[in-house]
Formats: structure tokens, C-alpha cells, sequence
């Protein structure tokens, strides 16, 4: 995978939980979904409501043009298969890949460098609550294959 940046957002789980009822919840929010291509992944109706809430993030920060696809794993998983994430803590995530063009003007970076911006947004958010670590954002400009990490889930929206 080719990064053009790696940031760490520990803000984005902050404010995705913050901006969608029932974050902590475990239960499943529907999503509007297209019909796949019957040699497309499948395209399911029910994602964790963290997922969903790192989408609506997603598409405050940019625009979504295709499947969301997400899988479950930990920070040093992800680590370990990527080179990129977070460090130290070793935290079940959701890693949730979007496709589409991506600016995160609130990122930092040193005065007078342009804001960070990619076609791929990897958000890691973490299972659980509380201030245990593990949030972060990979932009990049190309797809990862989430199967190196598990059983990946895709989902779409037609809104």
C-alpha cells in the first residue's frame, strides 16, 4: 500500500461518537444498499453502529463514491500486516476502508503545509469505550485487501 499520509485521529472516534446517537451501542444500524454485480462482493444492510458512525465522519471530510468495506482486528494486527497505525496499545478495532476523495483540514501538520488528502481513508476505530487508544486515519491512493486482516464486510449506500 502506498501512504501519502498517516495520521493518527484520535479526535475522529471522539467526535464520530459524539455526532451519532447510539455509538456506544452494540447494536446494528441499517444502511441503504445497492444490488452488487453478481460477481461483486455482497453488499449487506447491517453494520456495527461504530462502522456507521466512521462513515457519516468519512463523508463530513470528503466524499464516498463506492462499497465501504470493513473488517474486525486489533491496532497490532493491523500494524503488523500494514507498517501503518497506531503504536503501543494493542486494542480490538474496526478498520473501515472507504474509496473516494478525502481532505482532513483538521489533521496536524507543520504551518503553511496543505492539508492532508487521498483517494483511500482508512478510519481505526476501537470496539470498546472509553480512552483505551487505537483511533487513527490512513490516507492513501490505493485499496488495501482487508482479507490479509479477516473476514472483510462490505456495505453500500445509495444516499
Amino acid at each position: 500500500m502506498r501512504l501519502m499520509s498517516v495520521t493518527r485521529w484520535p479526535l475522529l472516534a471522539v467526535a464520530v461518537c459524539l455526532g451519532v446517537a447510539g455509538c456506544g451501542s452494540s447494536t446494528s444500524s441499517a444502511l441503504t444498499t445497492a444490488s452488487p454485480a453478481s460477481s461483486g462482493p455482497v453488499i449487506e444492510t447491517n453494520a456495527p453502529a461504530k462502522v456507521v458512525a466512521a462513515i457519516a465522519q468519512a463523508r463530513r471530510e470528503g466524499t464516498v463514491t463506492g462499497p465501504v468495506q470493513w473488517i474486525t482486528t486489533s491496532t497490532q494486527g493491523f500494524a503488523r500486516v500494514s507498517g501503518a497505525g497506531p503504536g503501543a496499545a494493542d486494542v480490538p478495532i474496526y478498520v473501515v476502508e472507504m474509496q473516494g476523495h478525502f481532505v482532513l483540514d483538521n489533521a496536524p501538520r507543520p504551518l503553511g503545509a496543505r492539508s492532508p488528502e487521498g483517494s483511500t481513508m482508512i478510519v481505526l476505530v476501537p470496539l470498546g469505550d472509553g480512552e483505551q487508544g487505537g483511533a487513527g486515519v490512513v490516507l492513501g491512493a490505493t485499496v488495501t485487501d482487508l482479507s490479509s486482516y479477516g473476514d472483510v464486510h462490505w456495505y453500500g449506500s445509495s444516499s
